[in-house]
């Protein structure tokens, strides 16, 4: 049977925030907002209840709050119990007391933690993927093309962080929500495979690409209209050139080859790397390649 030691030093922040998040994960279906500007909460669920739920006078909560100087409650919170309460009203009110809905227990949450901890529950709802703000990045830990998903937590469906999903994942998801187009995953793997963050010694081709790999995933319209619009004025005249079709074209046939390879994670691709000897995606990779880079590029691509 384990024993308190009583000169262990007290927990870190980090530690702190870990027992909340468990906490937090264990009563998720016991997580609670508060209403408005006021100090009553809401709970996620929608309760059998008469009136809203409040926190005890003598909740460590309170206490936190005026140790801060917080000029308001957290505004979510998880609690273990709801006890009803009479509290006692003034001698000339016609009813002598009345019941409150008063917590127990009660955890500060933070909110950024919700869809994360609440993910397969039926208190969680998922919308649509956002691949603009914030873009989707490269998760080297999950080896995964992370991207965020608009979040809904509650029977009231309250909106509340985004939280990060595979866009793989989402990709094959047999449901409707939060799926994506079959090529976004894709167009953001070969743009960061270029960029060097799928294999870091790439990142030494940057200097030697004749577009910027970013043009993989931007729009139609930011491909035409900004990025590749290139303006020279000779005496009078404008001369616009498009060089669309040639970036579309090496666009096109970089994403398509790894859609066809179902190539969309480092493990994948170094699997078909090993197996075609180096071979696989050069033919599209090189179109990217500076003629004038176009040796030192090759060499910089086989030693990956």
């Amino acid at each position: 049977m384990g024993t308190i030691l009583h000169d262990m030093p007290p927990p870190s922040s980090r530690q702190i925030e870990l027992i909340q998040q468990g906490i937090a994960s264990g009563f998720v279906d016991q997580i609670a907002r508060r209403s408005g500007s006021s100090s009553t909460y809401i709970c996620c669920r929608n309760l059998s209840l008469e009136g809203p739920l409040i926190l005890d006078r003598n909740s460590s909560i309170r206490g936190i709050a005026k140790s801060r100087k917080r000029q308001s409650l957290p505004e979510w919170i998880c609690f273990d119990q709801i006890v009803c309460r009479d509290v006692r009203k003034p001698a000339n009110d016609e009813d002598e007391a009345t019941s409150v809905n008063v917590m127990c227990c009660v955890t500060a949450v933070d909110p950024t933690w919700i869809g994360s901890i609440s993910t397969g529950s039926a208190l969680v709802k998922f919308g649509d993927l956002i691949l603009d703000a914030p873009p989707p990045i490269y998760n080297r830990k999950e080896d995964s093309i992370m991207c965020s998903i608009e979040t809904k937590f509650g029977d009231s469906g309250w909106y509340v962080p985004h939280c990060q999903v595979r866009m793989y994942e989402r990709m094959i998801a047999g449901d409707k929500a939060g799926q994506c187009d079959e090529n976004e995953i894709y167009r953001w793997f070969a743009r960061y495979l270029l960029e060097g963050r799928i294999f870091s010694n790439l990142s030494n081709l940057l200097p030697m690409l004749n577009d910027p790999p970013a043009l993989i995933t931007v729009c139609l319209h930011t491909f035409l209209f900004e990025l590749r619009m290139n303006v020279i004025i000779m005496s009078t005249h404008i001369c616009i050139r498009l060089q669309r079709r040639k970036g579309l074209a090496k666009v096109h046939h970089l994403v398509s080859t790894l859609r066809e390879a179902n190539v969309y994670n480092r493990k994948s691709f170094v699997s078909h790397w090993s197996s075609t000897r180096k071979k696989f995606l050069y033919s599209a990779v090189k179109l990217w390649f500076k003629k004038s880079h176009a040796e030192q590029a090759k060499k910089i691509w086989l030693s990956t």
